[in-house]
């Protein structure tokens, strides 16, 4: 059964046996990537299990992994409570999952991380820690599917706490090194280094040769 937002259920099919074989032709209202549409024949292959706005608990069963062809999976708005499954990454076909405003605890597990056919996210309200995983697919979601509740969730693309994925290595804390002079700069310093000395040693010169001169003097006065 799939509700539509207005709480009403619309279930219309009609059967026919062919050869066999049942040929279906449904109509439902599927909440699917935050978009509500009407489908009026399902495919074959295309799988939704939609329970959203409905008041289940408990956890959500692992078996869950073994719908390998599910397209969709809605369990929003109940109250499902425990850890994400990770049997949900072996939902290799899947496009939305939406698991917002329930009770779900500890990490997000890194098997989401790995689905590439994943296209929409919503995992907010709930109480999830823990650091959001990386992928290829993780980095196209914005803050909208992980923000609301989750407040031990830190990690890219949130915000807060963005910055401690990255680790900062040891050599970042020390001191820049000493960068070694060029030829130019030791020239120059040798050459201040010998006008110095060299006007040093003639200024000493003078100076004896005036006391001297001043010390002769003063002993022919005598």
């Amino acid at each position: 059964m799939v509700l539509d937002p207005n709480g009403t259920s619309e279930y219309d099919y009609t059967v026919q046996a062919r050869a066999g074989r049942s040929n279906y032709q449904v109509v439902i209202d599927v909440a699917m990537k935050q978009q509500y549409m009407r489908v009026a024949k399902v495919p074959a292959d295309l799988m939704v299990v939609d329970l959203s706005c409905n008041r289940f608990s408990g956890f959500i069963p692992r078996s869950i992994g073994n719908l390998t062809y599910l397209h969709v999976v809605n369990l929003s708005h109940n109250a499902f409570r425990g850890k994400i499954p990770h049997e949900l990454g072996q939902l290799a076909r899947i496009e939305s999952l939406d698991l917002s405003w329930n009770r779900l605890v500890g990490k997000i597990p890194q098997e989401l991380a790995m689905l590439t056919t994943l296209e929409w996210l919503n995992l907010s309200y709930n109480d999830l820690s823990g650091r959001i995983p990386s992928g290829s697919q993780f980095s196209t979601f914005t803050s909208s599917s992980f923000k609301g509740g989750n407040r031990g969730l830190y990690g890219c693309p949130l915000l807060v706490k963005c910055n401690l994925t990255f680790v900062t290595s040891p050599s970042s804390s020390l001191p820049p090194p000493v960068q070694e002079g060029s030829p130019f700069d030791d020239i120059m310093l040798w050459l201040f280094v010998g006008v110095g000395f060299g006007v040093g040693f003639a200024l000493t010169v003078v100076l004896l040769v005036v006391y001297g001169c001043w010390c002769k003097k003063m002993v022919l006065r005598r």
